[in-house]
Formats: structure tokens, sequence, C-alpha cells
């Protein structure tokens, strides 16, 4: 009895992740509005039924993509930002939240390709979705909008918000050209950059970002 659930659970995981690796990769190529259920089904060789069984909806299975990584991420920059907390420094902090979460999504084993463009597209995507997402996304950042209050105790509320702004955009887009297959002319730094080389350059310009919006 026990070796037999033990395989219906494993039947199980498998079957979840393939809807889930499915749906990614649809969601990154069309949007979520561009994705009808039986797209998912279909890309996932499963029934419609199947998807409502381990994820609801459509919505649960979108949700579902993002949070599997997500809590990998988080933990690493738990973890990178203690660590910084021993030596305290801007650039530090900066770090501690772009390059783990950079190198988790860019691992084929990990993130990957398709979940960069899924993360890409994020923004993008139907507001009642985000206003879901929400919860999550104060409690990535706030652990980050601590630090960067060590160094500008005074920091306004407007001028942390645009600082996330601006950090959220950087990021979401340099994933999301990284993830294209296409090298547009003049952009050597795509193919001929390194992936440290990369987040160096992000984090000296958020850190270049803050000073600037705080002397304007």
């Amino acid at each position: 009895m026990t070796r037999v659930r033990r395989k219906q659970a494993e039947r199980s995981a498998e079957t979840s992740k393939r809807i889930l690796d499915s749906a990614e990769r649809l969601f990154a190529e069309k949007g979520y509005e561009g994705v009808p259920m039986r797209t998912i089904a279909a890309e996932a060789q499963v029934n419609l039924a199947s998807i409502v069984y381990y994820f609801d909806s459509k919505e649960g299975v979108f949700l579902n993509v993002l949070k599997r990584h997500m809590q990998d991420i988080q933990e690493a920059r738990h973890a990178a930002i203690k660590k910084i907390d021993e030596e305290p420094s801007l650039e530090g902090y900066i770090r501690a939240f772009i390059e783990p979460a950079f190198h988790i999504i860019m691992d084929p084993q990990l993130g990957g390709r398709n979940f960069a463009r899924f993360l890409w597209r994020l923004p993008h995507q139907p507001q009642y979705l985000l206003d879901k997402l929400l919860p999550s996304y104060d409690e990535y950042y706030k652990d980050w909008e601590d630090r960067i209050k060590l160094f500008y105790p005074n920091i306004s509320k407007g001028d942390l918000q645009w600082f996330l702004h601006i950090s959220r955009s950087l990021f979401f887009s340099t994933l999301g050209r990284l993830s294209m297959t296409v090298q547009l002319p003049d952009e050597e730094w795509v193919a001929g950059v390194s992936s440290e080389r990369i987040v160096n350059r992000m984090i000296k310009v958020l850190i270049a970002a803050l000073k600037a919006s705080l002397e304007d």
C-alpha cells in the first residue's frame, strides 16, 4: 500500500510539474490573457479536469508558476542580506537583492529563459492578478527598504518608491532582453558580456540612480 501511494504521489508531482512547465512557456511567450486553458492542457498533454484538480483555474496555474521559484529567490536573498548585516554597506545590500535572484532566474536548472521572460511580462499582466501579488511584493521588498533606510534614514516614501520602481524596471528589462534568442544591432553586451559583469553594472547603475534622485 505504501509503495502504491508513493507511486501515485510521484505521478501527481510529475503531472503538476508538467502543467506548470508548459504554462510557464506559454505565459512567457503570449502573456496571461493570450493563453487559454485548453492550450495549456494540450501542451502538457493532460485534460482540463487535471488542471482544475491541481490548480483550480488558469489563475491558480499562473500564481503557482510564480510561487515555485520565488521561494528559492527569497531564501537566497535573506541569506545574502544576513551576511551583509555583519559588515553593512549600500552596495552589499543592493547586491544581496539583485545577485541571488539574477543567478537563480537565469540558471536553466532553476528558473531559466522561460521564467525570465515570464517575469519580464509580469508588470503588464491584468491588474487583478497583480493585486493578488501585492502582499508577496511587500514581503520581498520590505527587507531591502529597511536596509536602504540605514544609509538614508530621512528618505521620503516617494523617493524610496521611485528607487524601487527603477530597480524593478532595470531588473525585469535586463532579464527579458537576456532571455531573447535574437541579438539586435549594437547589442554586444547581450552576447559578449558575462553574467557577473551584467550584475555589477546593474548594481552601479542603481547606486548612482539612488544618489542622483536624492540630490535633485
